[in-house]
Parts: structure tokens; sequence; C-alpha cells
């Protein structure tokens, strides 16, 4: 005789099943063995869920809670055209509002973005602040002002820069080149 129990964990969007051969005799006491095993488990998943796990950082169900001040502090960054030549004005004022590259208080703000910063006015393209984490976050974590939505060959197309995640060396998003001094040769 096959007994059956099923869980559905709430951090997780579908459940999970498991079969044991109980045989003939005290089937209850497996079933009952079953049970405990996935109360036990999701005893054990709702404490790690305290914590930020760090697995797949882009998804929006392990993004730590931002802190509101940090938000409201980033937020009048906002505006209707984003001007390049504040591009490292830019990034260092969020980076004062949200927290340094690579820095746990940096993660913990995530939260607050994206945030559009306007239109490029060299060419009409919206412009984003965006967090962004390749390997070992919250270690790698940053601030990238970018055009979002972009394929490698759109990106090339308004003048962006292609960005490469630096562990797999794949396209990861088209960042806004910042205006040079045209002093500079």
């Amino acid at each position: 005789m096959l007994a059956v129990a099923c869980s559905r964990s709430p951090a997780k969007s579908v459940g999970e099943c498991r079969v044991a051969d109980v045989g003939a005799e005290r089937p209850g006491d497996e079933v009952r063995a079953l049970d405990q095993d996935f109360a036990r488990q999701e005893r054990l998943e709702a404490k790690e869920e305290s914590f930020p796990r760090f697995d797949n950082p882009g998804s929006p169900s392990l993004v730590p809670k931002a802190d509101p001040k940090a938000c409201e502090c980033v937020a009048k960054l906002q505006a209707s055209r984003f001007e390049p030549a504040r591009y490292q004005e830019v990034i260092g004022e969020a980076g004062r509002c949200l927290g340094r590259a690579g820095s746990d208080r940096l993660w913990r703000n995530q939260g607050c973005l994206p945030l559009s910063l306007g239109l490029d006015p060299r060419n009409q393209e919206r412009v984003e602040l965006e967090f962004v984490c390749g390997d070992l976050c919250p270690n790698n974590g940053k601030l990238r002002i970018a055009y979002p939505s972009k394929t490698h060959m759109e990106c090339e197309d308004i003048a962006g820069l292609p960005a490469q995640e630096p562990l797999f060396r794949e396209y990861d998003g088209c960042i806004v080149a910042p205006l040079r001094d045209s002093k500079c040769k």
C-alpha cells in the first residue's frame, strides 16, 4: 500500500509530495511520519526566510524590505530629463542614500529601485537607476544608470554601453554612456 503526503509552503509557488510504501501494517504511522517531515521542513524554511537569501537576488520574493527614508532620499533624484553630465553626481548621491557598492545597506535598500531618472536628451530614451548584483551578493552589488529592457543590438543603436555579467560574460543590460570631459583627449 502506498501513502502520499503533500505540502505547500507559503514561500514556494508549488507544493511537494512524497510517496512511501507503507505495506498493510499500520499505514497511519508512516503517513504521520511524512507529515512530521513536511512540518519540520516548513519550520526550517520559515527560519531561513527571516534572513536574506542570495541564491537568486533578482527574485522579488527575496528582495529585503527597504528603509523608507532611503527610498525617500533617492526619490529626489527623479526628473523628467536625465543630464548625462551629472552621471557621477547621481551615482554618488544615490550611494549616500542607499549605501555604497558592496554594502549590506545597499543590498537591503535595493527595493527602492529601479528609479526613473528621466529621458536622455541625446537619444530620447528612458533612463533608470538600477541595482545589479552578479555573483556573491551582496558583496558585488552596485548601482548603475541604464536604459531598461534593451537588447544588445538596441543598446548599440542608441549609443549605450553593453554591460557584461562578470562571471559568465553574458549580456547584462545597457549602460548609459557618461559624458566625457571635452578637455581630455
